[in-house]
């Protein structure tokens, strides 16, 4: 990987003494903000150079970097979004090579312009009142929710919460959990052995390593979604070729149908929280952290839906993430009743999954599993 590692190296002791002094508790918030910066600048590199060997076709040092850079998001985000900064990448913009685009946090103060007229009508499978009135900021007392009764009796949509980890970047790449997920996997194909089903991933890197730990006879009949491959072609093929009983994708949360016998069971591995690289998700989840959990939720419930088409349809979820689990109850999931739920696997304590997953007295915690290790860039 062509990467200016000696750019690295200069940024290498800086980091380590910041770190020093943020473990002493010296001026900690402006010790935090300088160590955000240096690590920016980093992934800035990383992620310049991951596009240009995308561009070039080099697939392999693409997700190569694609993994560092993922890996120094995750350290962004969790000390930006615990310290409540509104941090902002710096980058050098090119203005011959940059699309600008502009998009509000949520609509707000703009839905007084756009809603004219005297009823507006917003229809949508997954939404709920309290979501429309926040983020349009309308009057409650000017709103009507209206919710239909489900076609889909309760047993048609069978989930199974395995909740074998809550699993987040680091733990989906540790040799631990892949084991374990694997396993999980194989079992399922298992107890589904004459039906097609599908795997929905959090990544093309995670689709990949699912299907590289399949046993050899089951990778015969899977078919991997590969970066850069439309979904469209993807779905038709899986739908038409008969070699394939299971589909492996990161894509197919939503606009996918597959109905009947196309797929009677899904294996969900990651609750699909949207990425805080994008500067708008990651000032949602620092300063409306409960709406982050919601729209998260949103997705979450249209993904369970891609293999129940009907009210004669019927498909099996199994979820794999402890977190899938904890965004299902909670109180704002209003399809909570029109699923078939059973919590398998781990013993699970329902009240320590309602605490917020960072309270105070946890900080060293936190701050201690958020530095990188400058190895790992290599």
């Amino acid at each position: 990987m062509p990467v200016d590692f000696e750019f690295v190296n200069n940024k290498k002791n800086e980091l380590e003494n910041l770190l020093k002094l943020i473990k002493r508790d010296l001026d900690i918030p402006s010790y935090l903000k300088k160590y955000l910066d240096i690590l920016s600048m980093i992934y800035i590199k990383y992620d310049s150079e991951a596009q240009m060997q995308h561009d070039a076709g080099d697939i392999e040092s693409y997700q190569k970097l694609e993994t560092i850079c993922h890996y120094l998001e995750n350290k962004i985000s969790t000390i930006a979004c615990y310290f409540d900064y509104d941090y902002k990448k710096t980058e050098v913009v090119d203005w011959q090579k940059t699309e600008i685009r502009i998009k509000p946090i949520y609509i707000n103060e703009l839905s007084k312009i756009i809603l004219t007229s005297d009823y507006n009508l917003f229809m949508s499978a997954t939404i709920n009142k309290s979501y429309i009135v926040e983020t349009l900021s309308l009057d409650k007392k000017d709103v009507a929710f209206i919710k239909s009764e489900s076609v889909f009796a309760p047993e048609l949509k069978n989930v199974v919460f395995a909740n074998i980890e809550r699993v987040n970047y680091e733990v989906q790449n540790s040799p631990d959990f892949i084991r374990n997920m694997s396993t999980f996997i194989e079992n399922t194909f298992k107890s589904e052995e004459n039906n097609n089903g599908i795997i929905i991933t959090p990544s093309f890197v995670m689709a990949e390593t699912i299907y590289n730990n399949l046993r050899s006879d089951r990778r015969k009949k899977t078919l991997l979604h590969r970066s850069g491959v439309g979904l469209k072609d993807i779905i038709d093929i899986f739908k038409t070729n008969d070699d394939f009983q299971y589909l492996i994708s990161p894509s197919i949360w939503e606009g996918v149908s597959l109905d009947n016998e196309e797929s009677s069971f899904q294996i969900v591995i990651k609750a699909p929280y949207p990425s805080l690289a994008d500067d708008r998700i990651s000032f949602i989840a620092s300063r409306h952290p409960g709406l982050y959990k919601v729209e998260t939720m949103f997705k979450m419930i249209q993904g369970f839906g891609r293999s129940t088409r009907h009210k004669e349809d019927y498909s099996r979820i199994y979820c794999v993430d402890l977190n899938l689990w904890s965004l299902f109850k909670l109180k704002k999931n209003i399809w909570y009743d029109e699923f078939y739920v059973r919590v398998v696997g781990n013993d699970i304590n329902i009240e320590e999954l309602d605490k917020d997953d960072y309270p105070q007295n946890k900080v060293k915690k936190i701050l201690d599993s958020s530095f990188i290790n400058v190895e790992d860039l290599y």
